[in-house]
């Protein structure tokens, strides 16, 4: 009996552990939301002289530096919601994993993209104010927007293997899926961005991210409600040991 009590002490830290995993994609949408407040005011268009180029950079330097840094924790919210969304998910797929396998491999790509982003913005500030040429920062300013848009194409298949995953497996509700999908095509539009200097499809790279915020923080409730939901139903089936809730596989649909 004390076995047992012991057994389900340590099963509900799990539950506990595996609920916060889950809410990281919140904590992840959080942060970049406060990075937004305080990088992006003012930022100058891909269109904009050189010198207001670097003038912006300059002037925004401990901003862009604490920017950084949160864009960092977000990366690692971001994979840390990832893993318990692949936990869910990877199971129920079954098979070959194809589409778990694509999104690991798009969340490693756009992660590589953006981060390369983020080094080319923030190298550029850190030396914003000691005498750097305006039209090499200007080029440099550009391509970091560049890798920006191709990270557009990563996320584009991460979304895309996560709604037909969802839709697919249905552990999560099916709206999720669709609204998945529909990112992946916003994303796929917003890629259009790495082929050109124009503000409009500067806006549209910012709608699939407004979107992608949206279902990163929807998703990432649904998880650690379904995580909640699967504990206490294991909990009202205890036949007297005490066992590690698991998540179940999920109703076979067509496959898409």
């Amino acid at each position: 009996m004390a076995r047992a009590t012991r057994e389900g002490t340590i099963d509900r830290r799990d539950h506990r552990r595996e609920r916060i995993a889950a809410l990281s994609g919140a904590v992840f949408v959080a942060l970049l939301v406060v990075h937004a407040a305080i990088q992006s005011s003012g930022m100058p268009s891909l269109q904009d002289p050189a010198d207001k180029i670097v003038g912006y950079l300059a002037d925004k330097n401990l901003e862009i530096q604490i920017g950084t840094y949160l864009q960092g924790l977000a990366m690692v919210a971001y994979v840390w919601f990832l893993g318990s969304l692949w936990q869910l998910l990877r199971p129920a797929e079954g098979g070959p994993g194809r589409l778990s396998v694509t999104a690991v491999a798009a969340t490693g790509t756009s992660l590589a993209l953006v981060g390369i982003h983020i080094a080319i913005l923030t190298g550029l500030s850190l030396r914003a104010d000691t005498g750097v040429d305006p039209e090499v920062a200007s080029v440099l300013y550009l391509i970091a927007f560049v890798v920006l848009g191709m990270a557009s194409f990563a996320n584009a298949a991460l979304m895309g293997a996560l709604g037909t995953l969802i839709l697919r497996t249905m552990t999560l509700p099916r709206w999720l899926g669709h609204f998945g999908v529909g990112s992946a095509i916003l994303w796929l539009f917003a890629g259009v961005a790495a082929t050109t200097d124009s503000d409009v499809w500067g806006a549209a790279g910012f709608l699939a991210f407004l979107v992608w915020l949206a279902w990163t923080a929807t998703a990432s409730i649904a998880v650690a409600r379904r995580v909640g939901s699967v504990h206490s139903a294991a909990a009202d089936n205890d036949d007297g040991h005490a066992g590690v809730a698991t998540v179940p596989a999920g109703r076979p649909t067509a496959r898409v």
